[in-house]
């Protein structure tokens, strides 16, 4: 698998409006597709700032806005993206005041230890259905969408909510629904970045070298070893068995 990246800047939205959310970075991908381990290592950088409850414990975007339902209300992990109003309660566009106050919200917790050089980062599983809504909200910013091998996500989703009888077919299902979506999306939506898990666990620094260079940040040194783990050989190993 080969991730994608592509960069330009969208025409319809005038230079002002592109310098002032280009320091911002969306990420998602389906629960079980490695985004909130990406989220977390990158965070590791000081000059990218995410969203943090009082005891810094990391929180995903779409809990602390009251703009846009999350993906609990529509399902939750290995459903959401098969709700009958999909497109209707996650996906739609973002009004003017929508996105003026979803941001209003998340900078109670990005925090004020932040300087010129700080990207602001949120992070849901749901951003994967709303590149298109993002990216017409917040032109200039970057999204990074994180997919996995389908079998592997529904692996990692059904321990996850832990119901080990819960049916792959059914985990896969999703993962096919909800990435056709992302694939009719995606198309002309400038800024935005996808990447294969497996090559997270392949070549997790030569990745976030790239991500790095993508968003103009200092070269850093992560800790990766947890990118390590995403690896789609052991959940297909545990299919063969089954």
């Amino acid at each position: 698998m080969t991730s994608t990246w592509l960069e330009a800047r969208d025409s319809t939205h005038s230079l002002e409006e592109v310098d002032t959310y280009r320091r911002h970075l969306f990420l998602g991908g389906l629960h079980g597709s490695g985004a909130q381990e990406l989220h977390e290592v990158l965070l590791q950088h000081p000059q990218l700032a995410g969203l943090k409850s009082g005891d810094a414990h990391l929180l995903q975007g779409q809990d602390l806005q009251r703009v846009r339902v999350g993906d609990d209300y529509l399902g939750g992990a290995g459903a959401f993206a098969l709700h009958p109003r999909i497109r209707q309660l996650a996906s739609r566009p973002f009004t003017t005041p929508e996105r003026d106050s979803m941001l209003a919200d998340w900078r109670q917790h990005w925090g004020d230890d932040t300087t010129t050089e700080t990207r602001w980062v949120e992070y849901s599983p749901c951003n994967l259905l709303r590149v298109r809504s993002l990216a017409d909200a917040f032109p200039g910013a970057h999204q990074i969408v994180v997919v996995r091998h389908p079998l592997a996500d529904a692996y990692v989703t059904r321990d996850e909510i832990n119901e080990h009888d819960f049916p792959l077919c059914d985990l896969v299902e999703h993962w096919i629904a909800a990435h056709e979506i992302y694939q009719r999306d995606r198309l002309g939506v400038k800024n935005l970045t996808t990447i294969h898990a497996e090559d997270l666990a392949d070549k997790p620094q030569e990745l976030l070298d790239q991500i790095t260079r993508l968003l103009g940040l200092d070269p850093f040194s992560f800790d990766s070893r947890s990118l390590r783990t995403l690896s789609a050989k052991e959940h297909l190993s545990r299919w063969s068995n089954e």
